[in-house]
């Protein structure tokens, strides 16, 4: 997270935990998505001082009511390494976990008081803790493969082609990272609208041995390669210069 000023859904989301607590607060976990497919997680912290009864694991039903009744609050965390407010991400967070893609919510203190399943790590400074890190990647492999893949996706864009909204068409974005998330939602690297025929979280593109791939997230409407509809979860080689759809709209690897 530090030196890609970013990070995964349940590293930001298990950070923010542990910084709710720190302050105070009851945290609470989100998971949502498919129960044998993509997964997101979503940081929570309870606003009363006394957090409802519900033990360890929360039912979908349970979770998205005490969202809706402004019990539990929902950060969408991937949101504030780019830069966004944090009025933007709790927004962002409260619609998607009241969007019914919901697994299971987890309360954290409770996990951590009943010790029978879950054992808590020994409370210390996260100085002590973090102190046996180096200072950066030294694996001459990691730094290589991902250095590479990191100037390979720097130097593409991803231009729209064409949209039902014409005026979509032209737009381009300059890419970075290794891997690029394109959807609706504001979380994605690539936000595209496609007038509802592009899911919130619709495919993933990313570097695999020197090359592009496309990844389907299971998305509504799916994802093409030319007339081939794309298999959820199963990547397919994207070369560059080759186009390719998000449900109605149709863009191109520069």
């Amino acid at each position: 997270m530090h030196y890609d000023v970013g990070g995964t859904c349940i590293d930001l989301t298990l950070l923010f935990a542990a910084v709710f607590r720190s302050v105070g607060l009851r945290p609470f976990i989100l998971i949502l998505g498919e129960e044998y497919g993509s997964r997101h997680a979503l940081a929570g912290a309870w606003t009363a001082s006394q957090a409802p009864a519900g033990g360890r694991l929360w039912s979908p039903a349970a979770a998205q009511r005490a969202v809706g009744d402004g019990c539990l609050l929902v950060v969408e965390t991937t949101l504030l390494p780019e830069g966004k407010a944090f009025e933007d991400a709790a927004p962002e967070g409260r619609s998607r976990a009241l969007a019914g893609d919901l697994l299971w919510g987890v309360d954290v203190t409770a996990c951590r008081e009943d010790n029978r399943q879950i054992l808590a790590l020994p409370e210390q400074p996260c100085l002590t803790i973090l102190s046996g890190l180096p200072d950066r990647i030294t694996h001459a492999f990691s730094v290589t493969r991902s250095e590479s893949a990191a100037d390979l996706v720097r130097r593409s864009t991803i231009r729209v082609v064409a949209s039902p909204d014409a005026q979509d068409v032209g737009r381009s974005w300059d890419l970075a990272g290794c891997a690029v998330r394109l959807g609706r939602s504001l979380h994605n690297q690539i936000q595209v609208s496609g007038h509802g025929s592009v899911s919130r979280e619709h495919a993933v593109l990313f570097v695999r041995e020197g090359s592009f791939h496309l990844k389907d997230l299971g998305s509504r409407n799916g994802t093409w390669l030319g007339e081939v509809a794309l298999e959820p979860f199963a990547p397919r080689l994207l070369p560059k210069g080759g186009t390719f759809r998000l449900g109605d709209v149709k863009l191109q690897l520069l």
